[in-house]
């Protein structure tokens, strides 16, 4: 399972505004929350199954005049696992640019529609079966953007793709269109820019880590898929966030909580899923130097999760830690990368199923994000 953090900080202190440009100045590059990495390994006591996958994804967007950025990225990915005698693996690839267009709609909200193109490439290959999926996929993404900081931004907005997919069986053929129509969040940061105006004036910023300030995190969104080529759909709503609160200089505690519901018009048999969880944490920032700091944090999860056909529920605890090196490579923004550990310590399904509930997966995850 990969892990990803993307994170803000709200100090409770005074703002700390700074002679900076804007969001959307000629020259300026943005790292965005789509520009992640991750790998991870899982392993289930009591049996031989087993996982390994490894996710490569950065995007970057250059705004080559102001308020006009053209974007890139390429995407390799590799799953494997065994049950068993089954095995299976699959390896995907592809490469994507965008286009996109900021509308200031004052000095720290801006609306930004991106259009993007991207084309795939995947190979699956389960026991003797094998399959290769290949297909452009053209979208539109608009997101409505509140710079909290000068170089850290968080959005939300609608976004619509349309995938032509090609599958290719056994020697033989199929076209399998998709459309997905949703609402997503994006965190971001942004590099350099060149600075248009002197109304702000420059003060010193306060360092990461720091009593009284309040680590946030949230991921948002409502989607709705359509399968074409076999008349079927599905929608779902999903939300989480974490909140860390400094209690002391470079100690914090927090609490991340997230729900989600699913309704799947899969014929004959449709069904709904939801999911709701909660998760205490405590985390212990080290810095290593002014532009290199070491926050750690461990967390115990309890979960509940439904499916109405079959009708079961399960409930789940598990423990957490995530360990990231966070690189400040701009006034208040961060990349961070570091190993993750989950670890299901209980699990009980209703009606009872004769499994073995523990668990484990270890992992490792690059972010973008940032604090105020």
């Amino acid at each position: 399972m990969k892990l990803s953090v993307i994170a803000g900080v709200l100090t409770l202190a005074a703002p700390a505004y700074a002679l900076d440009p804007r969001f959307g100045a000629e020259r300026q590059l943005v790292l965005s929350s789509d520009a992640t990495t991750g790998m991870s390994y899982q392993s289930a006591f009591g049996s031989d199954a087993r996982s390994f996958g490894l996710t490569i994804s950065p995007s970057v967007d250059f705004f080559v005049v102001r308020n006009f950025s053209i974007g890139a990225g390429f995407d390799v990915s590799f799953q494997s696992s065994q049950s068993g005698d089954t095995q299976a693996t699959t390896f995907g690839g592809g490469v994507r640019g965008r286009v996109g267009v900021n509308v200031p709609l004052g000095r720290w909200i801006s609306w930004w529609p991106q259009a993007q193109i991207r084309f795939e490439a995947s190979h699956v290959g389960v026991g003797t079966v094998d399959e290769t999926i290949a297909g452009p996929t053209v979208g539109v993404y608009a997101p409505i953007l509140l710079q909290l900081r000068t170089h850290f931004f968080i959005g939300f907005g609608p976004a619509i793709s349309h995938t032509f997919d090609n599958v290719q069986s056994k020697g033989t053929s199929s076209n399998d269109d998709l459309t997905t129509v949703s609402i997503q969040t994006v965190l971001g940061g942004t590099i350099g820019g060149e600075n248009e105006s002197t109304d702000d004036a420059r003060v010193e910023r306060p360092r990461f880590g720091e009593r009284r300030e309040l680590v946030l995190a949230a991921v948002g969104e409502l989607g709705w898929n359509g399968d074409q080529t076999v008349g079927a759909w599905s929608a779902s709503a999903s939300a989480s966030a974490e909140i860390d609160y400094f209690v002391a200089r470079h100690f914090s505690l927090g609490i991340g909580a997230g729900a989600g519901f699913g309704h799947n018009d899969f014929k004959p048999t449709p069904y709904d899923d939801w999911s709701a969880s909660i998760r205490p944490e405590i985390g212990w920032d080290v810095p290593i130097s002014e532009s290199f700091s070491f926050y750690p944090r461990v967390s115990l999860g309890f979960g509940v999760s439904a499916r109405t056909e079959p009708a079961t529920t399960t409930f789940v605890m598990d423990v957490g830690a995530y360990a990231p090196v966070l690189f400040h490579f701009a006034p208040q923004v961060f990349v961070g990368f570091g190993p993750s550990l989950d670890a299901i310590v209980f699990q009980a399904e209703q009606p009872s199923v004769a499994v073995d509930p523990r668990s484990a997966s270890i992992g490792a995850s690059l972010s973008v994000g940032g604090w105020l």
